[in-house]
Formats: structure tokens, sequence, C-alpha cells
């Protein structure tokens, strides 16, 4: 949360705005709840997600990351596609 903060205090300091770091936390947990507590399309993960924490991660970090969590997620798709195509009735 307080990466989040700092970074969107940094947007806001961008364009003349400048509330606390603390201010900025209050407002994005308020959001947060909202998003996550709204009736219509909650804001959490789906099914079977993996959630990858990004906040403290250069941009290869998170490429690397991702490509990790997802490469044998793959594969086994393509596995199951390729027995379905060959065995299929």
């Amino acid at each position: 949360l307080e990466v989040r903060a700092i970074r969107r205090q940094k947007e806001l300091a961008g364009i003349g705005i400048a509330p606390g770091v603390d201010d900025v936390m209050v407002q994005i947990r308020e959001r947060d709840r909202r998003d996550e507590e709204r009736e219509a399309s909650p804001l959490k993960p789906a099914a079977g997600a993996v959630v990858v924490d990004t906040s403290r991660m250069g941009i290869r970090d998170v490429v690397s990351e991702l490509f990790e969590t997802i490469s044998p997620r793959v594969r086994e798709m393509q596995e199951s596609e390729l027995y379905e195509t060959r065995f299929k009735d």
C-alpha cells in the first residue's frame, strides 16, 4: 500500500497537487474497500489466479517473474491440447 501511495503522490505532484503519503494511503484504502465490496463486478482475483506483488520490482524482474509463473501453465495447456488432438474420437 505504501508503495502505491508514494507512486500516486508523485503522479499528483506532477500536476501540482501535493497531498501527504498518509492522506493518499487513506484514499487508496477507501477506494480498494469500495471496489472490493461493490455488488457489480467486485474487485477480486479470479478463481485460480496467481497474484504477483510487483510493487518493489523493476520491469525486468516483473517480466521474469511472470514468465517463470506462466511458462509451466502454458506447457501444460499445450500438452493437454496435443493429447486431445491426437486421441480424439
